[in-house]
């Protein structure tokens, strides 16, 4: 009984996890699980594109 009285203002940290607490912080809700992997699609495709940039780059100027 004790320990329920002293934990119950901090019921919050113990009732969801950290990562679900900061997903809300960030984007203001959960996402669910569609909306996660599309968001890695997207920066896996981002990270691509940049590194393709980088190669096109070091190809230019290892050309001239």
């Amino acid at each position: 009984m004790k320990t329920t009285l002293i934990l119950q203002p901090h019921f919050d940290l113990f009732g969801s996890r950290y990562s679900e607490r900061e997903e809300k912080r960030q984007h203001g809700k959960l996402r669910t699980q569609q909306e996660t992997e599309e968001a890695k699609e997207k920066l896996e495709e981002e990270k691509q594109r940049k590194e393709e940039e980088a190669t096109t780059k070091d190809k230019i100027v290892s050309n001239m």
